[in-house]
């Protein structure tokens, strides 16, 4: 399988690095900055680099594309790509809104294009112990469930970059990495309110703290985002019938709460995060999120092994991004 990196900057290193320990090389990387596209080619030991995708095609045809340019590109790269038959793998956010989102799926679909989009905490081995233990049904049927994630306010109170494009602002690019997190654990998700409020002193995000809630196909659900931390940090809480389970998606726990207060009950449901260290330890599981998603579109690729989550469930991903993005914007 020949591989195409489109972007040559920070996300196109990760990628690049899980294709590779996936076994597959990247022959070609694009950058409309001459100079960034060079370096990461000779880093990387890649043999062609261009600097537009209209020059890369006319040499050379991937099988399958990496999309790391920032979301306002994503349409036009993406439909280019498919009408050429490439697959596409798409850096989140996939697009700014969501009829752009349904065009690029819509043209891969009509094309029978294979395209999927980065969802990497939810390939964490964390959350695919978690899911795969809430599939199980040993903890009751879900209630709710909480996606918290803490983005540091330095972010905000300097100068934004390319974040000052988005709608949502710096919400815009973020808010896919909660969404798809609780799609994970309560499915399809209807939008019922959106409360934002403002406690920093950015000058140029309107706000910086939102709370979602959610009607899901297993339960109620919220989402906190918040741009008012010290540090980069996610938590998934799930109530169920009979515990409730809390995982952070980056790694720091795991755990099975008993619904009672007894002490010694409760110490002992760490298990599960022994467990998912071992497995990554035998490998069994793979530490690199990023490298395990794309596996998967590999194998989707090669085997016609179906996607989870499905392209239906990224569309109601971003008919919510732009429902949530639409609240921040009024």
């Amino acid at each position: 399988m020949k591989v195409a990196i489109i972007g040559a900057g920070y996300s196109a290193h990760h990628h690049l690095r899980a294709w590779s320990s996936n076994g597959v090389r990247v022959e070609a990387v694009v950058d409309i900055n001459e100079s960034r596209a060079k370096e990461f080619a000779h880093k990387y030991n890649i043999r062609s680099w261009y600097t537009s995708v209209d020059e890369m095609i006319k040499e050379f045809k991937p099988d399958i594309a990496s999309i790391c340019t920032p979301p306002q590109t994503h349409r036009d790269i993406a439909t280019r790509l498919i009408n050429e038959d490439v697959n596409v793998f798409i850096e989140k956010p996939l697009a700014t809104n969501y009829s752009h989102a349904l065009e690029i799926i819509e043209k891969a679909r009509s094309k029978n294009i294979k395209i999927w989009v980065v969802m990497n905490y939810l390939f964490s081995p964390w959350m695919i112990e978690a899911r795969r233990i809430l599939r199980s049904g040993v903890l009751g049927d879900i209630v709710r469930a909480d996606v918290l994630f803490y983005a540091p306010q330095a972010v905000i109170l300097e100068g934004g970059g390319w974040l000052r494009d988005l709608p949502g602002d710096a919400f815009g690019e973020i808010l896919p990495h909660p969404i798809y997190l609780l799609q994970g654990v309560i499915g399809r998700l209807e939008l019922i309110d959106v409360s934002l409020k403002k406690f920093s002193q950015s000058s140029w995000m309107k706000y910086d703290e939102l709370i979602a809630f959610f009607k899901g196909e297993s339960g109620y659900g919220r989402i906190l985002a918040s741009y008012n931390s010290s540090n980069f940090d996610i938590y998934v809480i799930v109530e169920a019938s009979k515990s409730t389970l809390i995982v952070n998606p980056i790694g720091k726990t795991f755990v099975i709460l008993d619904k009672s207060w007894r002490f010694l009950r409760n110490i002992t449901q760490y298990i599960p995060y022994i467990s998912t260290a071992l497995k990554i330890f035998i490998g069994r599981l793979s530490k690199d999120p990023l490298k395990q998603q794309i596996r998967y579109f590999i194998e989707h690729i090669r085997n016609n092994k179906p996607l989870e989550p499905n392209i239906d469930l990224i569309m109601n991903q971003y008919q919510i991004y732009e429902e949530i993005i639409s609240k921040y914007e009024v």
